[in-house]
């Protein structure tokens, strides 16, 4: 037996949900090399049923996360962010295997710029979601009081493309996130494993983040794999 047919036969990945990592009942799906055509990895499906269980554990999540600060949820995004950091020739190597782009051009487009998005996030994210007085121009409304306030909105869906696997989920997540907002994530179908990766990265740095804080108090976001189908995937 080949090492890549070993590696396929071997254990499949799962989906993360809950912050549990779940077996999907949709079947499985092999991860393909796009450099060699061959599979190296099994991928498990989730069904609609875990589907649904998955959208609802965020939904559960979001009363308690919205809660958090923004000091708090910038805490996250830097717990995330050393994560990432510590991984980041690992990652490359996936993203190169299972992608297709160079190791080099995985740390300069999709590694680097991640990490700066987290930081920024991070830092910058009270000031530019805070509330804003919004001046009339209207000499009607020139006796009202209007203001600007961002809300967090509740669950939001993170459906990405196979060309930039790692950089532009992660920035669309951690936006929502630091944002107040619960995340499910469903990466392309090419590219399943980084966003595994990426979830479970996430999964690693909330645990580190809540043993400092009051875990009672925290809703953690719910992560999810590709929703398996007739089809192969299903949003």
């Amino acid at each position: 037996m080949t090492e890549t047919a070993a590696s396929v036969a071997g254990a499949a990945h799962h989906s993360w949900v809950g912050n549990k990592e779940i077996e999907g009942r949709g079947g499985t799906r092999p991860a393909v090399s796009p450099s060699t055509g061959e599979a190296f990895a099994r991928v498990s499906l989730l069904d609609a049923a875990q589907v649904g269980e998955a959208l609802e554990g965020a939904r559960n999540a979001f009363p308690s996360w919205s809660a958090v600060s923004f000091r708090e949820r910038g805490r996250f995004l830097l717990k995330l962010r050393e994560a990432v950091l510590a991984e980041a020739d690992p990652l490359a190597a996936l993203i190169a295997r299972e992608q297709g782009k160079p190791q080099a051009e995985a740390h300069a487009v999709e590694i680097f710029p991640s990490l700066e998005a987290l930081k920024h996030l991070a830092l910058h994210a009270e000031d530019v979601l805070r509330e804003d007085v919004v001046e009339s121009q209207v000499l009607l409304f020139a006796h009202k009081h209007a203001r600007l306030v961002y809300a967090p909105i509740g669950v939001v869906l993170v459906i990405t493309p196979w060309n930039y696997p790692f950089a532009i989920p992660l920035t669309g997540l951690a936006a929502a996130l630091v944002a107040g907002n619960t995340v499910v994530l469903k990466p392309a179908p090419s590219t399943t494993l980084v966003g595994l990766r990426l979830g479970a990265l996430c999964r690693r740095s909330c645990s580190s983040w809540a043993a400092r804080t009051r875990p009672s108090s925290v809703g953690t976001p719910t992560w999810t794999g590709p929703p398996g189908g007739s089809s192969g995937a299903r949003s």
